[in-house]
C-alpha cells in the first residue's frame, strides 16, 4: 500500500478501514518494539492487517503461530485462511496434515 506506487503513499491523513482498534494498536506496537501478540482470537486478523500495511516480519509471526496450533482438528481452517490470504508455505504444511489425518 505504501511502498508499491498506491495513492495512499502520497496523502497526508489516511483511513484505514477493515482494521480493528485492537489490531492497529498490536501493529503500531510491533512498530515500535518489534515485538507482536497474537492469539487464536487476533491472528487471522493481524495477518490480512499485516499483508495490507507490507508487514513481513509480523507475516512471518503469523505464520509461526498458525504452524504452532496447526492440529488435524483446525488444519482445514488454516488451510482455508492460507488459500484465501498469502502463506503458502503454511499450506504446504496443513496439507501434509490434513493427507495424514485422511488415512
Amino acid at each position: 500500500m505504501f511502498l508499491a506506487g498506491m495513492k495512499e503513499s502520497r496523502t497526508e491523513k489516511l483511513e484505514l478501514k477493515n482494521i480493528s482498534s485492537s489490531v492497529f494498536s498490536s501493529l503500531l506496537h510491533f512498530i515500535y518494539t518489534g515485538q507482536v501478540f497474537l492469539t487464536q482470537t487476533t491472528v487471522q486478523e493481524v495477518l490480512v492487517a499485516a499483508d495490507m500495511l507490507g508487514l513481513p516480519e509480523v507475516i512471518d509471526s503469523c505464520t509461526e503461530f498458525l504452524k504452532s496450533e496447526l492440529h488435524p482438528s483446525n488444519a482445514i481452517g488454516i488451510y482455508r485462511l492460507e488459500e484465501s490470504e498469502l502463506t503458502t508455505e503454511n499450506e504446504a504444511i496443513s496439507s501434509k496434515l490434513l493427507c495424514g489425518a485422511a488415512k
